[in-house]
């Protein structure tokens, strides 16, 4: 339940404080008093919409404040947002000038969604002509749900509904992707047959840029050579002078490190030669330097061709083309497959449906005979209410139900679509049923009418009044109203009035005592000028 309120710098508002009770409360005022603003702050507080235009005084801040009573079954959500529970839990939502929130649970910021997460649980807000919804099939659906205990079904039929598109969606880009002509898949094979034969290796280039290089200076290279030999490997060229020397000097004993020396120097020499005459036999043919340039050419053409800058894009192309040749061959498989994933995922989401339209329809007659005796008790004697499904053929984020509610306020006329015979004050009378027959297993713990009782007097007030009576003990019940039979019902009666302080025009919230309660029900009865007759009217519908 919410236990106090705290409104500071907010429209007309500049600061209340006040206490609530358990029970029925109602809240009065005249015409343009305030009543409103207080509904806007209770939504602000649970996370609803904010207008920076509502800040009083731009130089302070914003504060609404609210300390509920909660009860354990609240824990969980604290647990899984990492909040600090207490059964005395603390909301806090600060405002500035320039729009900026900052929003608290027990002194720990939250974010929006979870302070509307939070307030979902814990109150309702039946503002001004909302009764209209109960035409809207989707607001239908979920009274529904309530009413049957349907959640746990609706949110595992939600996933696999979910489930069933995700897959379908890859199924349609699958199809999208098979427009690909056979002309087109040919013409990616020749591309992939071209570049694979080509057996390109990375570097490739560049080692053939120095060959080809070498093979033009291949005169230069044999001349050398040629000099060489002629210098190192002559008659008295410099192996047989080395030989001769070390040969002379050997017989010498202390001379045997000079001889090896002169032995290494000897095989060094021989290899050299050794390597001359690869370098030589390498270039000695003309047909190795022609495979050498085409192969130059050939990687040069492919570059051009595909627009590529190294041999690795190349590479990295032909396995993309690879891939992609593989991927629309196997197509048809794919999409077979995806096919079979699609139906399953459907029939399972099927499955949940029909199991959770069985649920839906079993409440259908036990709402309709509650529903039907309330609206009896509340002077629609001869009303008639039915709810009916059709199955449809298509899945949606309900299910496969098309419900409608249908009624009938006179006796003789058939039933038809809530949105098409119900008038305003009926909608209201259908509305206030539902809240009293589904508040012994609603979770919420907190509810609101604001004028509910709209298009209603008399008689039919004062049953709304008692109605409302019996909510209140199920939970904390705020009705702002305009009609005396009901305000004589609650518990509890605040009034919002507006008063002049310092040039300025403020509102403030009082909760009434029995005297004031008299006076403030005899306004209602009569208007500004409070009569005698008014007064003991108030006073007799305070004792009814």
């Amino acid at each position: 339940m919410l236990k106090y309120l705290r409104i500071s710098n907010y429209a007309l508002i500049k600061h209340v404080e006040i206490d609530f009770n358990k029970g029925f409360s109602v809240i009065s005022g005249s015409t343009g008093s305030g009543k409103s603003i207080m509904l806007n702050a209770i939504e602000l507080l649970v996370g609803g919409r904010f207008d920076k235009s509502s800040i009083k005084s731009n130089s302070l801040k914003c504060i609404i404040e609210g300390r509920f009573i909660l009860q354990d079954k609240h824990k969980i959500f604290f647990i899984q947002h990492d909040l600090d529970f207490d059964c005395h839990t603390v909301i806090r939502r600060e405002i500035n000038s320039s729009g900026k929130n900052r929003m608290f649970v027990n002194d720990t910021p939250v974010l929006l969604n979870v302070l509307k997460d939070l307030g979902s649980q814990i109150i309702e807000i039946h503002g001004q002509n909302q009764s209209i919804r109960l035409t809207q099939e989707r607001y239908q659906k979920d009274l529904i749900d309530k009413f049957s205990g349907s959640t746990n079904i609706l949110r595992s039929y939600r996933e696999s509904y979910h489930n069933y598109l995700n897959e379908l969606s890859n199924l349609k880009a699958l199809k999208n992707n098979s427009s690909l002509s056979s002309e087109e898949l040919d013409f990616y094979k020749y591309q992939y047959k071209e570049l694979s034969s080509s057996n390109i290796e990375i570097g490739e280039k560049l080692n053939l840029e120095k060959d080809i290089k070498d093979i033009q200076d291949i005169d230069k290279i044999n001349s050398s050579i040629s000099e060489f030999n002629e210098i190192f490997n002559s008659s008295l060229g410099v192996v047989e002078l080395i030989s001769i020397a070390r040969k002379k000097i050997s017989q010498i004993r202390s001379f045997t490190p000079i001889s090896e020396r002169l032995k290494s120097i000897l095989i060094d020499i021989d290899d050299i030669n050794s390597e001359l005459d690869q370098i030589a036999n390498k270039f000695s043919l003309q047909d190795n330097y022609l495979d050498i340039q085409s192969r130059f050419d050939l990687i040069n053409r492919l570059l051009l061709k595909y627009k590529k800058t190294s041999e690795g894009e190349l590479i990295e192309l032909r396995d993309k083309l690879l891939e992609r040749i593989t991927f629309y061959e196997n197509l048809s498989n794919s999409i077979s497959n995806q096919e079979n994933i699609v139906n399953n995922k459907k029939n399972n989401a099927l499955k949940l449906a029909n199991k959770l339209s069985l649920k839906r329809k079993s409440v259908f007659k036990s709402i309709s005979k509650d529903l039907i005796k309330c609206l009896n008790d509340l002077g629609i004697k001869d009303a008639n209410f039915e709810i009916i499904s059709e199955n449809t053929d298509e899945l949606s984020a309900y299910g496969i139900d098309n419900i409608k509610f249908l009624f009938s306020a006179n006796r003789g006329t058939s039933l038809k679509e809530l949105s098409k015979v119900a008038s305003g004050g009926e909608l209201s009378r259908l509305m206030l049923a539902i809240k009293y027959i589904s508040a012994e297993f609603d979770d919420i713990d907190v509810l609101i009418f604001d004028e509910i009782d709209s298009g209603v007097s008399g008689e039919i007030a004062s049953l709304m009044g008692e109605m409302m009576q019996k909510i209140g003990k199920d939970k904390q019940l705020f009705s702002i109203t305009h009609l005396p039979q009901i305000a004589a019902k609650a518990s509890h009666h605040l009034n919002v009035f507006k008063q002049s302080e310092s040039n300025e025009t403020i509102t403030s919230i009082v909760e009434l005592k029995h005297k004031e309660r008299v006076r403030e029900i005899a306004k209602l009865l009569s208007g500004k000028g409070i009569s005698i007759a008014a007064t003991e009217n108030a006073k007799s519908l305070l004792n009814q």
